[in-house]
């Protein structure tokens, strides 16, 4: 029997990027977010906006190389990757809800 997935919530996050991702809106929650790619030295960390717009780290939400990583989303809001150092390319990144 197929497994019915069409409550959970897939936010895309970065595609064949090299870059810092734009913001993407999602519920609050527990999800998972993968990131893959061609890291060259770069540091893959999750952000969330602050009330004031204002993109912080995700605790506990940085890769330097392919992986996933289990966050606790408080409030609904903006959430983006943020590229820095190195020489990324064909940097993907999602963040899959958990039910």
């Amino acid at each position: 029997m197929p497994i019915d997935s069409s409550y959970l919530e897939n936010d895309i996050l970065l595609v064949n990027a090299s870059a810092t991702g734009s913001a993407v809106s999602v519920k609050g929650g527990t999800y998972v977010w993968g990131c893959e790619g061609t890291f060259g030295g770069t540091t893959a960390t999750l952000q969330l906006a602050n009330a004031n717009g204002t993109f912080v780290n995700f605790p506990n939400a940085s890769l330097t190389a392919n992986g996933f990583a289990v966050v606790s989303l408080p409030v609904n809001g903006s959430v983006r990757v943020a590229l820095t150092s190195g020489t990324p390319s064909a940097m993907f990144s999602n963040l899959v809800s958990v039910p």
